[in-house]
């Protein structure tokens, strides 16, 4: 196999999909070309990240297999992982017709080639690794053995199974009493946004609902995250007019009490800024209503999956039809990259141990507790 390494993705434009782009090639929109222009220019600038775009081809030129990696500085150290920053639900490269045939044991010998053409980095972390991409065998599981903290979830619109475990089609309970009662309220509307004015009041309910949930949850705006604030707007702006962004609400009397943020592909609905209104409208579950209707609207659009995302909230337990399980993995490539890696898992066993547990209490008493 030939390996190549660029810092420049528009080197392997020739063969880097786009987020609308069907063929034979498996990708998540998060590592289509698109979709890393926009990350590079407001998360990777913030981030300071040295992107690595990796191009793997057959011993004939076809393209096998394209992985957008970069180093980061991390506390002095240089980390390696995938191009992330908090955007991405899944980490995984853009496979090609005979990926498939890299097993775990040709794979570690094709890392070990590709980590020689790397700049030097210090520990390499891998998070967030589905077991396939589509309907492929993902070869970057074999550095990634241990299962994440959070599984992907999946609404399956046409029955078929992706790297996980399948169920019948997803059913909802006491949606037509929540709908009676919310429409007893007042007008009730479903809006997907086209006009500009529509666009800019449901972009910034969106981020106002999401602000208030980060701050209950965590602590802390994940807005405030590097980058964060400017890849949201710079996607919206470029692709809500051509259908790969989508900004819709729930409204009633005409104001969002439930907000989506979502990015589309030919067949694959994916859900990754759902938010809901507190008040009196949150006890009619707005939220789940409004994933109702996005069911509906991807059935009547034909749309194979609607991706719930990565994290195991309740509502997705309840509402998912199958489970894509992800994984994680980790190795330090000096004594600098394994003392940072132990300090690593030092901190997730605290946070999986008695202090995190009551950490995490607090915060959902927090977030139960009645606001003035």
């Amino acid at each position: 196999m030939k390996i190549a390494v660029s810092s420049r993705l528009a080197d392997f434009a020739d063969v880097w999909p786009s987020l609308n782009q069907q063929g034979r090639h498996c990708a998540y929109a998060f590592q289509t070309r698109e979709v890393l222009e926009v990350w590079l220019d407001t998360i990777g600038i913030a981030r300071k990240t040295q992107p690595l775009f990796v191009r793997v081809d057959s011993d004939d030129g076809a393209p096998l297999m394209l992985a957008p990696l970069g180093v980061e500085r991390r506390r002095g150290l240089r980390i390696l992982g995938f191009l992330d920053g908090g955007v991405c639900d899944y980490n995984a490269p853009v496979l090609f017709p005979g990926a498939e045939s890299i097993d775990a044991e040709a794979f570690g010998r094709l890392w070990n080639s590709i980590a020689e053409k790397l700049p030097q980095f210090d520990a390499a972390l891998f998070d967030k690794i589905p077991t396939a991409v589509d309907e492929m065998r993902n070869p970057f599981k074999a550095l990634a053995p241990t299962s994440d903290f959070n599984s992907g979830h999946l609404v399956r619109l046409d029955g078929a199974e992706e790297g996980g475990d399948a169920a019948p089609s997803p059913r909802f309970s006491n949606t037509d009493r929540k709908w009676r009662k919310l429409r007893s309220a007042g007008k009730v509307e479903f809006l997907i946004a086209d006009a500009p004015a529509d666009a800019a009041r449901i972009y910034e309910a969106m981020v106002r609902q999401k602000t208030r949930r980060y701050l209950d949850t965590r602590g802390v705006d994940g807005f405030d995250r590097p980058g964060y604030r400017g890849y949201y707007r710079v996607m919206t702006d470029r692709f809500l007019s051509s259908g790969g962004v989508q900004l819709s609400a729930l409204l009633l009397d005409g104001a969002p009490i439930a907000t989506q943020w979502a990015v589309i592909t030919p067949d694959r609905f994916y859900s990754l800024m759902p938010a809901f209104e507190v008040g009196p409208s949150a006890r009619h579950s707005p939220g789940l209503l409004h994933l109702e209707e996005t069911i509906a609207w991807c059935v009547r659009e034909r749309i194979a999956i609607l991706d719930l995302g990565v994290g195991d909230e309740l509502y997705k337990l309840r509402i998912a039809n199958a489970r894509l399980p992800l994984f994680r993995g980790e190795y330090a490539a000096t004594l600098a990259g394994r003392a940072y890696l132990a300090a690593l898992a030092a901190r997730h066993k605290l946070s999986a141990g008695p202090l995190g547990e009551a950490w995490r209490a607090y915060n959902e008493a927090r977030i139960r507790r009645p606001r003035a």
